[in-house]
């Protein structure tokens, strides 16, 4: 599958959620969001997530404050996308996703 014209670089099927992150440059830090991960077919889950993304314009190729990491089941990050503030709130709404402590 590609997304923002470009294959995507990781093995799709140990590919589980999708982690948003914000950079926070008045503080010098970023801030993480829960990691949102689907037991059942979760890679598709994770595709298909991209793919809605990309198709309304929300994926960048370049991050900037607003990312989304793609993680696996330890946690590791196989790719991260930039977001579009929209793109953010979307998956906010959505996903409901909270802010981790810290």
């Amino acid at each position: 599958m590609t997304y923002l014209g470009k294959k995507r670089t990781y093995d799709e099927s140990v590919a589980i959620g999708l982690c948003p992150v914000r950079v926070d440059s008045k503080r010098n830090r970023f801030v993480y969001y829960s990691t949102v991960t689907w037991n059942h077919r979760a890679s598709l889950n994770v595709d298909m997530w991209l793919r809605r993304l990309d198709a309304f314009g929300f994926l960048l190729a370049k991050c900037n404050d607003l990312a989304l990491d793609v993680v696996d089941e330890d946690g590791s990050i196989l790719e991260t996308f930039g977001l579009t503030p929209a793109g953010f709130e979307y998956l906010r709404r959505n996903l409901r996703f909270r802010r981790e402590p810290g």
